[in-house]
Parts: structure tokens; sequence; C-alpha cells
């Protein structure tokens, strides 16, 4: 591992505390490696013997508490490896904004005063998609969820998940999430009622991720594959063929029985996944993180769910919505967001295909 490698995963050491939503993808036939020997490659900083002139440069860390990993071809592996460091500096200013788990973060700082002057672009324009996609979810998705993750956290040693519904902080919390009490104007953000709280866990890894496609795209990367929480997949794992393959991800297992996990192909589209499994409040009650916002509970219909949209801020604030929602909103839920497709492995292991 290089020193360079090591120097970014020191940087997001702190999001590693923090929680990470299990994701169960694993990348199927690299570019210039067998399956096999592809996480291993991963773990070096850069470089693999040229082929044809066509050289692999990946990279390995952590970005917003989830691992991340980034693969590309080229012909040019000093101008990949000065692209990558440059795409890395951008993915450290937007953890300034979005992370929950930096103190002096744009987001802690407008969770602690109710409001933020002069917001950044990217800023704004996360939080304006946030909202966006809390009105086309009817709520499913809900940025202002935070008080109640706080609430069920700090509860997190009742023993009964029903006792912890019912407690005052918690019905304090439900009365203080709402997408709509979210004030967005050229000169500002701000909360409309007091003690309002947003996370964008929900929907920043895909921001994050759709950015750094942007910036290796802007400096002549095609073919590239990038994970930061979900995926996006650019051109083709053969480019020295000229053959448009795309990128093929296998879904995680559901359960011991199933001998055939999914493969999903990314062509310049984007992958997420929620599961059920990131965060537990408490072992013995088995009150996990992805709540529905509007009720305060857990979905028990669903284990993971998998979405595949044109991009990743939109695949990952589809994912989350989706957990949040009962059986009878899912089919409709899906086609108001016009995902390409998703994949719904419920509670009992059987899959729902829409």
């Amino acid at each position: 591992m290089s020193q360079f490698t090591k120097d970014h995963q020191n940087q997001t050491k702190q999001n590693q505390s923090g929680i990470t939503r299990r994701r169960s993808l694993q990348i199927i036939g690299s570019v210039l490696l067998a399956p096999s020997a592809l996480y291993a490659a991963q773990t070096k900083a850069f470089g693999t013997p040229p082929l044809n002139k066509i050289k692999q440069v990946s990279w390995q860390g952590i970005v917003l508490g989830s691992d991340a990993s980034i693969l590309l071809t080229t012909e040019n592996e000093t101008h990949a490896k000065t692209t990558i460091k440059k795409m890395l500096m951008e993915v450290k200013r937007l953890e300034s904004y979005f992370s929950l788990y930096q103190n002096n973060s744009l987001i802690n700082q407008l969770n602690k005063n109710g409001v933020y002057k002069s917001p950044p672009k990217e800023f704004k324009t996360l939080i304006t998609e946030a909202v966006k996609y809390s009105k086309l979810s009817d709520g499913a998705f809900d940025p202002t969820i935070q008080p109640l993750f706080m609430a069920y956290k700090n509860l997190s040693n009742v023993n009964s998940s029903e006792d912890s519904a019912r407690h005052p902080s918690v019905k304090e919390a439900i009365n203080l999430i709402n997408w709509k009490n979210i004030e967005i104007t050229s000169n500002h953000i701000a909360f409309k009622i007091p003690q309002m709280a947003i996370t964008l866990n929900g929907i920043a890894q895909g921001y994050i991720t759709d950015r750094a496609v942007e910036i290796l795209k802007a400096n002549g990367f095609e073919n590239t594959l990038v994970n930061f929480g979900e995926y996006v997949g650019t051109g083709s794992k053969h480019p020295e063929k000229n053959i448009e393959h795309g990128w093929n991800i296998q879904l995680g297992k559901t359960d011991t029985n199933e001998t055939a996990p999914e493969i999903w192909n990314l062509k310049n589209n984007a992958l997420a996944a929620s599961s059920h499994g990131g965060y537990q409040f408490n072992g013995q009650t088995g009150l996990h993180h992805m709540l529905d916002p509007r009720t305060g509970s857990n979905q028990p219909a669903w284990r993971k769910i998998y979405v595949l949209a044109e991009t990743a801020t939109k695949a990952d604030a589809a994912s989350t919505a989706l957990f949040a929602s009962p059986p009878e909103q899912i089919k409709k839920l899906s086609e108001k967001l016009k995902l390409q497709k998703t994949l719904i492995i419920k509670s009992n292991g059987a899959r729902l295909i829409i």
C-alpha cells in the first residue's frame, strides 16, 4: 500500500465509527485481472503490468464511512494517478460538507445553529436533491430523520423496541421530522422549527460517487468503475477490444440456501443497495437504522433492496426510500421514481423484481 493510500485512509478514519450500510456487492471480472485476484489488486496503490499498452489503475480507501474503490483503464498511468489524487481532494472537500462524523462539517454547523448562510453550491445542491426525493417519495425518504436516529441511539439500552417507540423522546423526535420545514433560499439554508436536524447519509455517498465520475470523465477517462458506497460503471471493462461489456457486479447472497446470486451489468449507470444489517440500535430488539420517517419504526418485510438507476444520487436515495416503504407502496414508488431495475429481498428470503 502506498503512502498516498495510507494518508487518505488516515484522513477519513473517523468516518469508520459511524453507520456503514453493508452493500453486499462484489465486482466480477476486472479489466486485467481474474476475479479471484481483484481484491488483492485493490489493496495496492496503483499499477498493473501493461497489456496492449492499456493498464488498470486501482485505489482503495474509505469515503463517508464506507469501503471505497476506483478501477480505471488507461494508457497514461501517470495521468491516472494525478487525476485520482485531484479527485480525492474534491472528495475530502465534500466530506467536510456532508459528514456527521466531522465536528465542524457544514451539516453539523447547520444542525447546531438551525441556519447556514451563504452555503457552497454543492451543499445547497445536495440538500435540494434530498428535498426533491422526499417529495417524490411522499416522505419515505426524509433527511430530517436525524433526531429520530439520535433518540433511538440514546435509548439503545432499552430491551424492547415497543418500549422505545413509546418513549417521550422518540415521540418528540417524530414531531420534528418533516422535509417541508427545510427552507432553501439564494442566501441560506434554515430550519423552520427549533431542534430540527438533518442527515444526508441516505444520499451523500451517491452524490459524491457521481461527482467522482464527473471528474474522471472530464480528464479523459471513459472506462471506470467507482465504488463510494454505490457503484457507477462507465464504458467497458474491455476497451482494448472495443467491446461494450460494461461491468458485472454480483449481488450478495441473501441466505445460506442461495447458490446463484444475481449479477447486474453496469453500463453508464449506477447500483445502490440498502440492508437492515448496517446498524442496529439494540441487538436484542433487532431495531435497525433503516427507519420509516413517517412512523418511526422499521418495515419488517425487507432484508435487502438493490436499485439500478441512471445516477448514484438517485439510486442511493431510492434504495433508502424503498426500504422505508410498506409492501403495498413498493411497486408504485419504484415506478414513480423511474428506476431502471429494483430487486427486493424479503425477510423470508423471497425475491421481488420490479
